[in-house]
């Protein structure tokens, strides 16, 4: 098995040696589920459980202590027979699977030299092993960096073909089956993890005795039974379909995913408490009706559409929603954001009748409560985390937007009252 990290679906059609192999065998289009990420999808193609059904959803450190369920490289190893793993970088990947040896470069350390895992990899497919894998991560690593149309995302594409073009050769005279195979795309401007289609549907190619050349449709649980059959053990977690399931043409089940609304009643209760505490702050004005207008979060507003311009609509593919210190988001959404709302602060302050403290407090719960209704659709705090696809990149954009609303308002809340008490 050759896993091509991150390769999207339009690229894998310009790769030579890929294209001779799939149509020398079974071309498929596979559903890679949600979360599209790495590790969650490897756990999937190792157990043949759905990341919804396992709960193995976004592992940041890239490591598990060990497979929620059985995983094939386990059951290998039961049978006494060997389970090899070669990555190109990142060994955590490969070793949260029970391998019997695992061949990776230390988490820290440089990546193999493409000469030295094409040589580790001809080696290991021409040793006894019954499962051999080889795990390519540096197409994902360009996608990140470049995006998916990207010269260097290309460039390592046509790397990762040459190491499929010389196990085809040995596949061609020992008669073993080859699986090549995608786990996730990569967005244009680079990034995955949620369902949009360039990152959901990912190729895969399988070549072996029995396999005739043709084009059909199939999920990673899918894979996991196939490979199960030709490993002659019984697949962990029954979620896929047979080989002649699959030659049959018959449609492949949806993958699970969570109900996206889901909403949940404390969460709605607290955006009505919200919302009426608003209404109630703008009543205490002069002019309510203008007060309410001024107090709406239209700075958020052209923040938000200021991300999405600069990034695409929120989900869990780009990278500012994940739990590291959102630059992106910060420079593109809310810096004019509050800048947007020192202004807002300016011009509430300057009704005769509205109390200083409670201008501030308008604008403080108007900016979060796009957050809490948008988290309350994906089912918090009844689901934690909350993970829905599309909603919880929603999601976590406007709580972002939120803090930093909340953080601007208070500072331009204090120089306001210092200048208006002079």
């Amino acid at each position: 098995m050759v896993l091509v990290d991150g390769l999207g679906e339009r690229t894998a059609r310009e790769l030579p040696a890929l294209q001779r192999l799939c149509s020398a065998g079974l071309r498929l289009r596979v559903d890679v589920g949600f979360p599209s990420v790495s590790l969650a999808v490897q756990h999937a193609l190792w157990t043949g459980a759905w990341q919804q059904s396992s709960g193995v959803l976004f592992p940041y450190d890239n490591k598990l202590d060990r497979p929620v369920y059985p995983s094939l490289p386990g059951l290998v190893a039961q049978r006494s027979a060997n389970a090899v793993a070669i990555a190109e970088s990142h060994g955590e990947l490969v070793a949260s699977f029970p391998f019997t040896r695992v061949v990776a470069p230390a988490r820290d350390g440089a990546p193999l030299t493409p000469l030295a895992l094409q040589q580790e990899a001809l080696a290991a497919a021409q040793s006894n092993a019954a499962l051999v894998f080889v795990h390519l991560l540096s197409v994902d690593e360009a996608g990140h960096a470049h995006g998916a149309r990207s010269l260097p995302y290309r460039a390592a594409a046509r790397r990762a073909d040459e190491l499929v073009a010389g196990l085809h050769q040995v596949q061609q005279e020992a008669r073993w089956m080859l699986v090549v195979l995608s786990d996730h795309g990569h967005l244009p401007q680079g990034g995955h993890g949620d369902l949009e289609d360039d990152v959901r549907f990912a190729p895969a190619c399988v070549v072996g005795p029995g396999i005739a050349p043709s084009v059909g449709a199939a999920t990673i649980p899918d894979l996991t039974r196939l490979i199960a059959g030709e490993l002659r053990v019984a697949p962990p977690a029954a979620e896929g379909r047979s080989l002649v399931e699959l030659l049959a043409g018959a449609a492949p089940p949806a993958a699970p995913q969570r109900c996206l609304l889901g909403a949940s009643a404390p969460g709605l209760l607290l955006a009505a408490l919200l919302l009426a505490t608003f209404v109630w702050l703008a009543r205490r004005g002069e002019r309510p009706p203008r007060v309410l207008l001024l107090g709406l979060p239209w700075a958020q507003g052209l923040g938000l559409l200021l991300v999405v311009v600069a990034g695409g609509a929120p989900s869990l593919s780009h990278a500012y929603v994940y739990p590291h210190w959102p630059a992106t988001l910060l420079a593109a959404g809310a810096l004019p954001a509050a800048l947007g709302l020192g202004l807002q602060v300016w011009l509430l302050l300057r009704s005769p009748r509205l109390v200083p403290a409670r201008a501030i407090g308008l604008l403080a719960v108007g900016a979060v409560i796009p957050a809490v209704i948008v988290t309350a659709l994906s089912g918090w705090p009844l689901r934690v985390p909350p993970l829905s696809p599309f909603i919880t990149g929603w999601a976590s954009t406007l709580q972002l937007l939120a803090a930093s609303g909340l953080v601007a308002t208070g500072l331009w809340g204090l120089w306001a009252l210092a200048y208006k008490k002079d």
